[in-house]
C-alpha cells in the first residue's frame, strides 16, 4: 500500500470507507460518470477494493481540499494486461470536483503517482483510457506517458499507455 504523500500542492492519503460517500458524490458529476459509467457500480468497486490486495486507492487533496480519486492496482495480480512486465502497476484516476477541471491537475496527479510507483521499483506504470477520452489522453501525454496502442479489453475498448522507469531510476 502507498502510505500518505505529498508531491507538490497536493497529498495523497489512502482511500477509507469514510470516504464512500463523497467519492460517490464525484461519481454522481456528469464529467465523471461520462467515463467511469454506473456510479453506483464504479462505487461498490472502490469500497470492495479498500480492502482487497493489488488495490490502492488514495483521495487527492489541493490545498486542504479533498477533489480527486486515485486507483492503482497490480494487473498480474487481478489477471488483466497479462503482457505486460511483471511489477508493472496500473492507475486510474478521475477529478471529482468539476471547478477543478481543466488546469493542469489531472496531468500533475498522474506524474506524481506513477514517478511515486517508478522509484518505489515498478519497471512501468500504464494507464487505459476510452480512446475518445482525448482530454484525458493529452493529461497522460503531458504526464510522461506514451500510447501503446489501442485494445479491445472486458469493458471496452482501450487506449493502452505506459510510462517506463529510466535506467537507473528507482530501486
Amino acid at each position: 500500500m502507498i502510505n500518505p504523500f505529498s508531491a507538490g500542492a497536493y497529498d495523497f492519503r489512502p482511500v477509507t470507507h469514510d470516504d464512500l460517500q463523497m467519492v460517490s458524490v464525484w461519481l454522481h458529476t456528469q464529467h465523471v460518470q461520462d467515463w467511469w459509467g454506473n456510479p453506483r457500480q464504479e462505487r461498490d468497486l472502490i469500497a470492495n477494493g479498500i480492502d482487497q490486495e493489488g488495490i490502492d486507492g488514495l483521495i487527492v487533496a489541493h490545498n486542504f481540499v479533498p477533489f480527486a480519486f486515485v486507483q492503482m492496482w497490480d494487473p498480474h495480480f487481478l489477471g488483466i494486461f497479462p503482457d505486460q512486465p511483471i511489477g508493472t502497476w496500473a492507475i486510474d484516476t478521475f477529478i471529482g470536483l468539476p471547478d477543478m477541471l481543466g488546469k493542469g491537475h489531472g496531468a500533475a496527479i498522474v506524474a506524481a503517482v506513477s514517478e511515486r510507483l517508478l522509484e518505489d521499483g515498478a519497471p512501468r506504470v500504464i494507464i487505459d483510457p476510452d480512446p475518445m477520452n482525448r482530454r484525458a489522453i493529452r493529461a497522460y501525454e503531458k504526464a510522461g506517458f506514451t500510447s501503446l496502442g489501442t485494445r479491445k479489453e472486458a469493458n471496452g475498448t482501450v487506449q493502452l499507455m505506459a510510462r517506463d522507469r529510466a535506467k537507473g531510476h528507482g530501486k
